[in-house]
Formats: structure tokens, sequence, C-alpha cells
């Protein structure tokens, strides 16, 4: 018996604003929010976002008749700002940029059985843990005329606040799911090329909604997202289909198609190359080991390790006498794909790749001096709704 079924307690749905601190002045000021945000540096782009994120609920889901103003360039680690809300919001909020101490995540999370949502149900029920990250992806539509909202819901049943660090990244919903999934990519390793996210508080014996995603029919919503807690006792993470918050929300049955829900054992993929300069392309194979779906029923569905982020150490050496130019091409080869790299922690994205047609595009190149090597870190995700396996092949640039 898990911590959760011990003892009852009445749970409370608080919306998101909750998570924030509203500390209230003298009659003649304005009232000022604390936003707790986390990274190595929290871009302006992204502190908009978060700042938006922050007032949705608070102003009545119209964050947009407010004025933000005065969010710097930047939101370097351990410093802070104040953001004028403008005169109508009555609000000054301070952005706080707390240092965490660096975490791998600990386990992937996978939900999309099924992936043609017809009714409102359950998706997914995790425990989440203090100090063990969890990544979560899904990859669902709507499969009939009633449309439906995804609900990432954190479930408190402790007597006191927890605090969690969230970082997500979503696309869709539209009829694309190659591009719902690359935005949705490109959101997320945009956060995590600087391990930045936001810092929200769950209060006791409540339920917070971090996320709502709006499910349609025949239109792909897919979403990552990292959840971290950093206090407390254990929680639960509930992905939940629904049309109307307080309705009951029965598991839903999987489709035995194939496709998979539920826990990776893993979160990560770890690969070592080595190149020298002067032979044949190092061929790297993204994607098809471990396959995260069951082939026994020889199911049409996609391949591939969705959400598995790789990490790939690649040492290029020239044993040669004069200075070299080694190039990385990703190559679509399963289907129809597009990429998005951190190589040494600069962002890279493709375009659509297919292999009937446009099937490679070159990411980068670089020289490396005569008798000498160098060492590149590239981190990238497979993308749901892509087709995988792809390749990553460097060779020697013929000049």
């Amino acid at each position: 018996m898990n911590s959760f079924s011990k003892r009852a307690i009445p749970l409370l749905f608080v919306s998101a604003a909750a998570c924030f601190f509203l500390l209230p002045l003298n009659a003649s000021s304005k009232e000022t929010i604390t936003l707790k945000v986390s990274g190595d540096v929290i871009s302006r782009e992204l502190l908009k976002d978060f700042v938006s994120d922050c007032l949705h609920d608070l102003m009545s889901g119209e964050p947009s008749s407010i004025g933000i103003k005065n969010i710097p360039s930047d939101l370097k680690k351990g410093e802070a700002c104040v953001i004028d809300l403008g005169k109508r919001s009555g609000l000054l909020l301070v952005a706080q940029n707390i240092a965490l101490p660096k975490m791998d995540d600990s386990r992937l999370i996978v939900s999309n059985d099924p992936e043609d949502i017809n009714a409102p149900g359950t998706l997914i029920a995790q425990e989440l843990r203090r100090d063990e990250p969890v990544r979560i992806l899904y990859y669902h539509e709507a499969s009939r005329g009633n449309d439906l909202v995804l609900n990432l819901i954190i479930q408190n049943p402790n007597h006191y606040p927890v605090d969690l660090f969230v970082a997500k990244g979503i696309g869709g919903p539209c009829d694309d799911g190659i591009f719902a999934g690359h935005i949705a990519t490109l959101r997320y390793m945009s956060q995590e090329k600087d391990e930045a996210g936001m810092v929200m508080t769950v209060p006791p014996c409540s339920c917070l909604v971090v996320l709502k995603h709006a499910l349609k029919e025949a239109q792909v919503s897919t979403g990552i997202v990292k959840l971290r807690q950093l206090s407390g006792d254990p929680v639960r993470i509930s992905l939940v289909a629904s049309s109307n918050d307080n309705e009951p929300s029965p598991r839903l049955a999987s489709k035995e198609d194939g496709r998979i829900s539920g826990n990776i054992g893993k979160a990560y993929v770890d690969i070592q190359k080595e190149y020298f300069l002067g032979s044949s392309p190092l061929d790297i194979r993204i994607g098809e080991s471990p396959t995260f779906a069951s082939l026994s029923g020889g199911f049409d569905i996609l391949l591939g390790n969705y959400g598995l982020i790789h990490r790939i150490a690649l040492e290029v050496t020239n044993p040669s006498d004069s200075p070299k130019t080694a190039s990385v091409f990703y190559i679509a080869s399963g289907g129809p794909a597009r990429g998005v790299f951190l190589v040494d922690n600069a962002l890279i994205q493709t375009k659509l790749l297919n292999p009937k047609g446009n099937k490679s595009e070159k990411l980068f190149s670089f020289e490396v001096p005569e008798r000498n090597k160098r060492s590149l870190f590239i981190e990238m995700m497979p993308e749901p709704g892509s087709f995988y396996p792809t390749r990553l092949v460097v060779l020697e640039e013929k000049s």
C-alpha cells in the first residue's frame, strides 16, 4: 500500500495562479507577484512566456490585456528583475532566477496508447518523488466530434506545500503530426539547453493543473514535459483527457495496436563514437534501439524511441599532416522526419526531410588541424510524429 492510500484527504483543485506568491503592499501601492524560474539563463522571449503563464489565471484568462514591460534581454542565474504590468493591472511582478543543482531525468513516461481518444479518461497515473525528475511525452488526437482537453495534474496529498520545477514544450493541435512534434521538441530543447523552467508551488491537499492542451478531432496534440519535485514527500502525476474538469476520469483502455503508454526504464541513450578523417563515413543510427512499440501484431505504426534524449560524444581525429574539414549530415531513412540538435549547447534545427526527395541536410562543418583531434557533444531527441530510424553521418569534406 503506497502513501496515497493510507489516509483519506480532501483534495482541492487550484488554479495555476495559486503556485505564485501574491504579496499585498500598502493601499496606495501595487500588489507584487513573485515568479520563480530557474536556468543558466532565461531568455527574454522565454521569460515573457513564463510571465504570460503566471498571469493567465490571475487576470481571468486574458493576459493579453496587460502591457508586459521592462523585461530584460536575459535573466541570469541568481538575478532578479521587476516587470511593470501597467496601471490597469494593479500588479507588479518580480521574477527571480534561482539556482538549482543539475540533475539527470530518472525516467521517461510515454503516453500514446490509445492514440485516438474518443472519451474522457485518465491516460497516465504515476508517482513523482523528490529529486527523481521525470520526462513525459504524449501524442494524442480526438477521434470523434467532441473536442477534449488534456490536463497534466499534480496531486499533493501532503499537509504542506510542495515545490516543483516544470519545463515544457507543446505542439498542436494541428493536422500535421510531424510539424506538431517538431514544434514541441524545438520548444522543449530550447529550455533543455539552459536547463530552464518555472518553479511552482502546489498547495497542501490540492491538485494543481500545470498544463492544459486542447485536443481536437483528427488533429495531433503533443508535448514534452519535465517535472522535478524539489521538496516534500511523493506526489501523483495524472494526464487526463476531459470535457469537464469535475467529471470522473476512468482509466482509458489500451487499443492493443502496438502503441505504448507507461514507464520507460531510462531517459537517455549514451553513445560514444570516434572518427578518423580520411576513412569511410561514420554512420550513427538514431531511433532504432530500443524501439517503443510492440511489433508482435504487425501493426502499421511509427517506430522509434520518441522522447529518449540521445547524448553523443564524438571525437574526430585528423592523422594527416594538413588541416582537414569534417561535416555532419542528418539523413531521413525511415520516412519523413525533422530534427532538433544541441551541438556543444548550440541549437540547430532541420527542415523537413524525406527519403523519397530531399533526404539529407548538412548540420555543420568544422576544421581539425593537422595531427590533432576535436571533441563534440551532440544531444537530440527523436521527435513525436517523425519516422525512424534516421542517421547522423560524419565524413571528410573534400575541397
